[in-house]
């Protein structure tokens, strides 16, 4: 019998003692109860996720934790900004709010800019109205290429501007508006105000859907207030009221024939919010309500009930490039005539 030969230096430490003791461990990690256990743990966290952006409704999971830290600003920031009272970040992380509180800096300054000549149109609003600048939270996006194209086609001959922030409710806009965003230095014709779609989805309010009837009271009164100013720094400026949009279903996992049917959760509260924007437009001599939702709508698939038009709005929220032309040109008839036919010299 030969000479045996030395296992070499690999097969001779797995031959160790910690060799072995390694080896047994790892069989046991890797063991199908294991495998088990850490299939349970992904179907688990994939679980959460779903929950997670049903809530946040945006499909931005940050969206969900913006009320703790709204409501416990950092240090940080409350130095750096004394002036931002807590109702102004309100539903918004520190970061976002930093980026928020620059956005309107930025639109002072636009409307300082703007003071001279002033404007003939004015929207203001959420992420909606924020598209047509092509733009979310101020930065540039896919989804909203060639929104900018639309509103330039149909208001590139008049001085218009769109002062909106994406995930504002309400409350942001009012603040806003207290704090150098209103029309007073611009002068316009008329404004164009669509918010509200924020506020029922926003954890830190709290809304419930389930009560159409306190809900759209709570939303309502803040639109009403906002216009209540810019009536009173524009005497001869005309306001509309755009009605809060469809919004279909924004959870992970829903079925696409789900994600877009009508109603949807949100349409009780969203159609007593328009309810009250109307009763409240046909009060006021200055204010009109305009509900061009129906332009964003199809018949469902099933031939029962209606659906959001995928085509027009495909993440069942925003309407893209060729709903917002649809949106616009539904808006024309009742906006140009407070217009001038040419632009501001």
């Amino acid at each position: 019998m030969g000479k045996r030969l030395p296992a070499p230096g690999g097969m001779q430490l797995m031959s160790s003692p910690v060799g072995v003791w390694t080896m047994h461990h790892i069989q046991r990690c890797w063991s199908w109860p294991t495998w088990r256990w850490l299939t349970g743990a992904c179907i688990l966290g994939l679980i959460i996720s779903a929950v997670v952006v049903r809530e946040a409704d945006r499909g931005h999971v940050h969206h969900l934790t913006r009320g703790f830290f709204s409501l416990v600003p950092t240090r940080r920031s409350e130095q750096d900004h004394p002036e931002v009272i807590s109702e102004a970040r309100r539903g918004r992380t520190p970061a976002e709010g930093e980026v928020w509180m620059q956005m309107h800096r930025d639109y002072v300054m636009e409307i300082e800019a703007h003071a001279a000549k002033g404007l003939d149109c004015v929207f203001y609003g959420d992420s909606i109205t924020e598209s047509l600048r092509g733009t979310q939270m101020g930065v540039k996006i896919e989804k909203f290429v060639g929104i900018p194209e639309v509103f330039e086609k149909h208001y590139g001959h008049l001085r218009a501007a769109a002062y909106s922030i994406a995930g504002d409710t309400t409350r942001n806009l009012l603040w806003r508006l207290q704090n150098g965003e209103g029309p007073k230095k611009i002068s316009p014709k008329v404004a164009v105000v669509l918010i509200g779609t924020n506020d029922i989805t926003n954890p830190v309010y709290n809304l419930d859907i389930n009560d159409p009837l306190q809900t759209s009271a709570i939303v309502a009164s803040a639109i009403f207030a906002s216009v209540s100013i810019m009536l009173k720094e524009c005497a001869r400026m005309h306001v509309i009221l755009l009605a809060v949009m469809p919004r279909g279903e924004r959870f992970l996992f829903v079925a696409i024939n789900e994600k877009y049917k009508l109603p949807s959760r949100y349409s009780p509260v969203i159609g007593a919010i328009n309810a009250r924007l109307k009763h409240f437009a046909e009060e006021q001599e200055r204010v009109s309500f305009v509900d061009c939702n129906n332009e964003l709508v199809e018949a469902s698939q099933d031939g029962e009930g209606e659906m959001l038009n995928k085509d027009l709005m495909p993440d069942a929220l925003h309407p893209n490039a060729r709903g917002m032309e649809k949106v616009l040109s539904c808006l024309d008839p009742h906006l140009l005539p407070y217009l001038p036919r040419s632009p501001m010299l």
